[in-house]
């Protein structure tokens, strides 16, 4: 027998819309919390993505953290006023240590 969208209704009752309503905001909520958290600052340093450099920079060989930053910039800087970084501080940094006109 061939069943049409008409004979196939599912009948829901109070309790299955609730557990439908629950699965499907919990869906969304955890969604955008996942979308959301790595824009805090608070957790910048466990989301860094696409930190990448030029090849022949050799300076952060394998896993470039705030840590291996630091003391590289301590390094060509000299001694450092704070060494709580931001990403965004990192990135000014570096910009100061590699220009176009010294290869």
């Amino acid at each position: 027998r061939v069943f049409h969208l008409k004979s196939f209704r599912v009948n829901f009752n109070k309790y299955d819309r609730i557990c439908l309503t629950l699965v499907m905001n919990l869906i969304v909520f955890s969604s955008a919390f996942l979308a959301v958290v790595p824009l805090l600052d608070n957790f910048e340093d466990f989301f860094v993505n696409g930190l990448a450099y030029d090849e022949n920079i050799h300076l952060f060989v394998g896993k470039a953290s705030k840590k291996t930053h630091v003391e590289v910039f301590e390094a060509y800087y000299g001694k450092l006023v704070r060494l709580d970084l931001s990403w965004d501080e990192i990135g000014r940094l570096l910009n100061g240590m590699f220009t176009v006109n010294y290869g």
